[in-house]
């Protein structure tokens, strides 16, 4: 009995030993067990987007400095940077702003802040992204914003060497991605001058109106984003004015804050 509790101990210590040398090497194993096992879309990436054709009787208009074409019923606002449908229910918003601007006009309010979890320091959230090798959000580069690192840059064997403070950042960031892909399908856009992602809500799959989104960087003003919000009964419509949508790179900044 006792040469059997002996051999049992020694078994258990081997174990334990072996145990904590890897957990020495891959810290953040059990993170990674985690969000694997928990998370339905913590592998994805986002996939690109497959243009339409546009058809011919189209009109085409550049707002913002982006040309884009929507069906002629569609009615452009005085305010010049909307349009409507003929129905009243199709509807179309395009902004554009300089992200530096924006956060210089939050900064007076004291919600300049970068990292729109603020869960940790910015300092913490800076060491982070030089772990993983990824660059930090910053405003002067608006395509490096939170939403798009998680949803198609966090992959799950990034957290396997993270440590502390960054395997807790890591899993907040998991979190996000779980649940930006539940609430929007994603698409990058492929564009000629800009980085562009086309999102659509899973809401519209259970209603009768597509609701899109596309954010667009131009590669000449980096800390620029253009916005356009969709609202458009025919989803195939809504595809063929997205597929439309061009940027001419020699369109001048518009400076413009909120």
């Amino acid at each position: 009995m006792k040469k059997w509790k002996t051999a049992a101990c020694i078994a258990g210590g081997v174990i334990l030993a072996a145990g904590a040398g890897i957990f020495a090497f891959v810290p953040g194993l059990f993170t990674y067990l985690h969000v694997k096992f928990r998370y339905d879309n913590i592998d994805r990436t986002v996939p690109q987007y497959e243009r339409a054709s546009v058809p011919e009787n189209f009109t085409e208009y550049t707002v913002k400095g982006l040309t884009l074409s929507v069906p002629s019923s569609y009615t452009l606002n005085d305010t010049g940077f909307s349009f409507v449908g003929s129905d009243g229910k199709s509807r179309l918003f395009i902004t554009r702003h300089d992200m530096l601007a924006t956060a210089a006009i939050l900064s007076e309010y004291g919600t300049d802040d970068l990292y729109e979890t603020k869960q940790f320091s910015d300092a913490e959230y800076r060491h982070y992204f030089e772990k993983v090798g990824v660059p930090a959000p910053s405003d002067a580069d608006a395509r490096t914003e939170e939403l798009w690192y998680a949803k198609g840059t966090l992959q799950p064997e990034d957290c396997l060497r993270l440590r502390g403070t960054d395997r807790k950042i890591f899993a907040d960031y998991a979190l996000t991605k779980e649940e930006s892909w539940n609430m929007e399908q994603t698409w990058s856009l492929p564009m000629n001058g800009a980085a562009a992602y086309v999102s659509e809500s899973t809401a519209a799959l259970t209603s009768s109106i597509a609701n899109n989104t596309v954010c667009i960087y131009p590669d000449e003003h980096r800390s620029e984003k253009i916005m356009v919000v969709l609202r458009e009964q025919d989803p195939k419509t809504a595809k063929q004015i997205i597929s439309s949508m061009r940027l001419e790179p020699e369109q001048q900044s518009t400076g413009e804050g909120l």
